[in-house]
């Protein structure tokens, strides 16, 4: 935001209208959007929006280094966490609870995927899924990680979890 006003990005637009692209920016990376905006349709609206902007945009980038052979991955995606085997069970337990995984819980680079493969519990439009399908960033990243038992496991969740929203 400081960049927004620093550059003026905004200086042609009504305050109001200032004051709901700047407060949809402040709630897009929340873990949920706070139950005071839901009063108000419009905000709640764009937050909701600019959420699943920010997921489809961060999806994309990280789909397209997952699916990059013999390329050694950027570590800022990885938020710098270790290459190491497995997943913490409370990503894990999260996500088979249908919630979205917590920062706090990643402890491996594997976890870092699945922390954005959750994310898919706080999709807030049909054109989000629409899009997510169509350019299978799921499907990348899921494929990206090892296949060990909870993987499989996971995989059946997320595509059972997928399966009922279009229905």
């Amino acid at each position: 935001m400081k960049i927004l006003n620093k550059e003026k990005v905004l200086s042609h637009f009504s305050k109001e209208e200032k004051g709901l692209i700047l407060k949809s920016i402040e709630c897009h990376n929340m873990m949920e959007i706070p139950q005071s905006i839901e009063k108000h349709s419009k905000l709640y609206f764009f937050c909701r929006l600019i959420r699943d902007a920010d997921k489809i945009d961060i999806l994309r980038l990280a789909s397209e280094e997952y699916s990059e052979e013999n390329r050694s991955l950027n570590p800022a995606l990885e938020l710098y966490l270790p290459d190491t085997g497995g997943y913490s069970e409370p990503i894990v337990s999260e996500i088979l609870n249908n919630r979205m995984a917590k920062i706090a819980d990643m402890k491996n680079r594997n976890d870092v995927k699945l922390l954005r493969l959750s994310w898919v519990f706080d999709i807030n439009f049909p054109a989000t899924y629409s899009l997510l399908r169509e350019y299978g960033y799921l499907e990348t990243i899921m494929s990206s990680l090892p296949e060990i038992k909870e993987t499989s496991l996971l995989r059946r969740h997320f595509e059972n979890y997928l399966s009922s929203i279009n229905s």
